[in-house]
């Protein structure tokens, strides 16, 4: 769980942003007809958001982490771009968020070749349909075992090539229709470590538990102070409680019992496979273990920034399946509700629904050092401020527009 949600929390915090940006040139339009679309196609998109969800997620801070969240747990997203007709909601556009396991194929097609695990496939691999079970598998005590299961096929995308479903994943073969887990590489780790721990934590119980062992001087084994039963199978039990004493009688003397729990090489071997796991994973043992104390400053960074490729590869990912499809599919309703100041949107769509990410960025290791670094940059011209800002996770012109505010709301006050 803590590694999943280092992920989710690096990877979508509290939710990626889309920004638009059209090209004035290629749609044949001025800078401020494209600064007035742009404009309106923010608060459109804004206004989505806000509940986005069939059950009224908010979309950055609420169904991104948990569709992310999702597809890390298990293996894969399923996202139905849908409608949902209510007065309340500025659009009738939704997503509803549904659990894979019901991505399922129904009993009479399992042995139709052009469906594979509930997805329906053409002659060229691509997915026509999906078959969703109204029901989920371990709902199997709510629902009347007589009655056949329910399904209902959903197609890929609409009349107009639009996307009725997405489903996320990281394909890492061709051919492959199912995601894969995170932590399924290190699964077998975990277990060793799971029972490693657990003889450990028996161990450690065990050993509160014997204050005194009685050494017999005549030979005779001694006995620790226990209840003895005899179980069914003429077994003798043996049990032990915290605190014993036991009187000594004559010519018996006792030795204090101090057992060595946990052993020296403890930590080191719990260090060890948590490398290991984090290996398999492609994360830095620091952000797995969360274990900063073998690692100067140098060692950090080089750590923390093998992390944030991999972090921003998955955010680009995320963007471009999940995000930018959505995104398209508001835009489509609001030019046709008349929330969109053009005429040729469909003509033009393409152009129209042109965006960039506004993806989450993270803190400096070392801000003193990396805000000179930055400048350096900005002098030589080998650094911009789009590059500068995009680390941060903001808009580098969000960023001087609000410079800007400033200095004015300073001059206007007459400070220094």
């Amino acid at each position: 769980a803590g590694i999943i949600k280092t992920m989710v929390v690096n990877v979508i915090s509290t939710g990626l942003g889309i920004k638009p940006n059209i090209n004035a040139k290629l749609l044949g339009i001025s800078e401020d007809r494209k600064e007035v679309f742009e404009e309106a196609a923010k608060q459109v998109w804004h206004e989505f958001i806000q509940e986005s969800d069939m059950t009224g997620l908010h979309f950055d801070c609420e169904a991104q982490p948990l569709i992310y969240n999702s597809a890390l747990e298990n293996a894969e997203a399923l996202i139905q771009i849908t409608h949902k007709e209510d007065k309340s909601r500025p659009f009738s556009t939704a997503i509803n968020i549904i659990e894979s396991d019901r991505l399922e194929t129904p009993p009479q097609f399992r042995g139709d070749k052009t469906i594979r695990s509930g997805i329906k496939f053409n002659r060229f691999g691509a997915p026509v349909g999906y078959w969703i079970r109204e029901d989920h598998p371990g709902d199997m005590q709510f629902r009347n075992p007589k009655k056949a299961r329910k399904y209902r096929f959903v197609r890929a995308k609409n009349v107009f090539g639009r996307k009725n479903v997405i489903h996320y994943f990281d394909k890492t073969r061709a051919g492959q229709s199912r995601g894969v887990p995170l932590l399924t590489p290190a699964m077998p780790l975990f277990k060793d470590l799971g029972e490693s721990l657990e003889a450990e934590v028996v161990a450690q119980r065990i050993a509160a538990c014997i204050g005194l062992v009685i050494e017999n001087e005549d030979a005779v084994a001694s006995n620790i102070q226990a209840t003895t039963e005899i179980n069914a199978t003429a077994q003798r039990e043996e049990g032990i409680e915290p605190g014993m004493i036991k009187r000594l009688f004559p010519g018996e003397k006792m030795t204090a019992f101090m057992p060595q729990r946990p052993g020296f090489m403890w930590d080191t071997f719990v260090e060890r496979i948590l490398r290991v796991i984090a290996t398999s994973l492609g994360l830095p043992y620091e952000l797995v273990g969360k274990d900063f104390s073998k690692v100067n400053m140098s060692s950090a960074r080089v750590a923390i920034q093998e992390a944030r490729r991999l972090f921003r590869m998955k955010q680009m990912s995320f963007f471009t399946k999940i995000i930018q499809p959505i995104y398209e599919s508001v835009m489509d309703e609001a030019f046709l509700i008349g929330r969109l100041p053009v005429n040729d949107y469909f003509a033009k769509r393409g152009l129209y629904v042109r965006t960039k990410a506004k993806l989450p960025g993270w803190p400096w290791v070392d801000p003193l050092k990396d805000s000179k670094a930055a400048d350096t940059g900005l002098r030589n011209r080998t650094q911009t401020l789009a590059n500068i800002y995009s680390d941060r996770g903001e808009d580098w012109e969000d960023g001087l527009a609000q410079r800007k505010r400033e200095l004015e709301a300073i001059e206007k006050l007459g400070l220094p």
